[in-house]
């Protein structure tokens, strides 16, 4: 979820000047819906980063609500791990 947020913030920051619409507060979801409507971040990625955050947030509220450590089998995310590295290197290292 860090990596996500993180770059979010770094889009938002780095295009805010020329794409005022970055900084509208829509939550992390809508702000990679708006990089993608902008042309920062191909749809398909942004739509598979978008659905790796949404299930990242899931697991640490029913891990919370159990009380539970946020700890999970890496082998059981691998495809929301593969979205937010794909989102990582196309925005870090293009």
């Amino acid at each position: 979820m860090a990596d996500v947020e993180f770059t979010i913030q770094y889009l938002v920051l780095g295009h805010s000047h020329p794409h005022e619409a970055v900084t509208d507060n829509l939550g992390n979801i809508g702000q990679l819906g708006i990089a993608a409507d902008l042309g920062l971040l191909p749809g398909a990625l942004a739509g598979a980063a978008q659905q790796a955050y949404r299930h990242f947030r899931r697991l640490q509220h029913r891990l919370r609500l159990n009380d539970e450590k946020a700890r999970v089998d890496p082998t059981e995310i691998t495809d929301k791990t593969a979205a937010v590295l794909a989102l990582w290197n196309h925005v870090f290292n293009p």
